[in-house]
């Protein structure tokens, strides 16, 4: 299946901002909220910051691309199912 195909996703797993978070990223989530919703595209919020997404956090952060000179990936990431699309695949 092709990268574009993939990044369509049908249910996107999405990976929310912690309440602690800067501005800048909260209106990322926001914004990425919005579009899913628009589209009509269902999604599952996942708050990695719950210590019983544990899991889920170390798949994000093993998966997901950070952006450049950043060391890890920040949130919000979308996956579809367990194929990660980052956010403007989907959404740009």
């Amino acid at each position: 299946m092709t990268a574009s195909k993939r990044c369509r996703p049908r249910h996107a797993n999405y990976a929310p901002v912690p309440l602690t978070a800067p501005p800048s990223i909260k209106k990322n989530q926001q914004r990425t909220i919005m579009i899913l919703e628009s589209k009509n595209i269902p999604y599952v919020a996942i708050d990695i910051t719950d210590p019983s997404q544990e899991e889920a956090k170390e798949y994000m952060t093993t998966t997901a691309v950070p952006k450049p000179n950043a060391k890890v990936p920040v949130t919000p990431q979308i996956f579809n199912e367990a194929d990660y699309c980052g956010v403007r695949c989907c959404l740009g």
